[in-house]
C-alpha cells in the first residue's frame, strides 16, 4: 500500500501484514485508536484522545492540536517531529518518545498534568516553547534541552510556573528570549 497524500483515521486503525510506503501521510485523530502496535511512522494533527495504551515503532509526526493521554501511555520508539501551531499535551497519563523530540514553528509545547520521558535531547527552534504551568506535569530528558534551536527568534522561551524538568545533558537558551519562571 502506498499512501500518497494524507489519509484521515478516526476509528480502528490495524496494521496486518506487507509493505507500507508513505506511513507519515496516516494521520490519526479524534478518538482513533491503533489496534496493535503500528510498525511505522505516524502523524497526528489536529487532536487525538487517546482510548488506550498506544505505540508506534517509528517517528510520529504532528503539526497542531492536543493529544489528550486520557490516562493512557503512549510510547513512540522513534522521534517526535512538531512541525506547526504547537501541541498541548493534557490529562494524567505518560508519553515516552525513545529518541529526540524537535519542535518548530510558532507553538512549542504546553505539557498539563501527565509526565514526558525522552530518551534523546528536546529541541526548539524558531519561535516555539516550552510551557509547563500545572504541578503534575513532568518532562524527564536523558539529553540536552535546547531553546531556540538553530532559528533563535528573540522570544524562543520557556517558562515553568509549576511541574518539574529533568535535564540528564546541558540546558541551553539561545537566543534573546527570557526565563520566565516564576
Amino acid at each position: 500500500v502506498t499512501f500518497a497524500t494524507v489519509a484521515q483515521v478516526f476509528g480502528e486503525l490495524t496494521y496486518i501484514d506487507g509493505n507500507l510506503v508513505g506511513s507519515d501521510k496516516v494521520d490519526v485523530g479524534g478518538s482513533a485508536q491503533l489496534v496493535g502496535t503500528w510498525p511505522f511512522d505516524l502523524r497526528a494533527d489536529g487532536s487525538w484522545t487517546l482510548q488506550a495504551d498506544q505505540v508506534v515503532e517509528g517517528d510520529l509526526y504532528h503539526y497542531s492540536g492536543t493529544m489528550d493521554l486520557n490516562g493512557y501511555n503512549l510510547t513512540v520508539n522513534g522521534s517526535h517531529i512538531q512541525t506547526g501551531d504547537g501541541m498541548t499535551l493534557c490529562s494524567t497519563g505518560s508519553y515516552s518518545i525513545a529518541q529526540d523530540a524537535t519542535f518548530s514553528g510558532t507553538g512549542g509545547i504546553n505539557v498539563v498534568n501527565c509526565q514526558v520521558s525522552i530518551g534523546g535531547n528536546f529541541t526548539t527552534t524558531e519561535s516555539s516553547r516550552l510551557v509547563m504551568q500545572y504541578a503534575a506535569g513532568v518532562i524527564d530528558v536523558e539529553g540536552s534541552v535546547t531553546i531556540g534551536g538553530s532559528a533563535c527568534a528573540a522570544y524562543s522561551n520557556y517558562y515553568i510556573s509549576t511541574g518539574t524538568i529533568k535535564v540528564g545533558g546541558d540546558f541551553i537558551q539561545l537566543g534573546t528570549g527570557q526565563n520566565t519562571t516564576t
